[in-house]
């Protein structure tokens, strides 16, 4: 179990970093493979495209399961990411009387 939460939070970090940096309404396709791809960029170990993909529906179907509104899927053809502005997870607020804190 280790193992898989130690991946999906690579992956959550690098989209919150690149869904962050990016303008808003715009989007991006990140390929999974060849040279800078998103392969390169975790620099897994993985060589096998189709287990690499695989590997990437894995860990975004585990990310959304904690952050639905990830702005990141997998395109039609699973080749590549498409990517899309976004903010990190934030605390629900829940309100009391017209007062607004944090959930913990």
């Amino acid at each position: 179990m280790a193992c898989w939460i130690h991946q999906v939070s690579w992956i959550y970090i690098w989209i919150v970093l690149r869904a962050w940096a990016m303008q808003d309404r715009v989007t991006a396709e990140i390929s999974l493979f060849g040279p800078n791809s998103l392969r390169d960029q975790l620099g897994t170990q993985v060589k096998a495209d189709r287990k690499f993909r695989q590997m990437v529906r894995n860990w975004l179907k585990r990310t959304k399961a904690f952050w639905p509104d990830c702005p990141a899927d997998m395109s039609p053809d699973g080749n590549s990411l498409i990517m899309r502005h976004g903010q990190a997870i934030h605390a629900r607020q829940l309100r009391v009387e017209n007062v607004s804190f944090p959930r913990t």
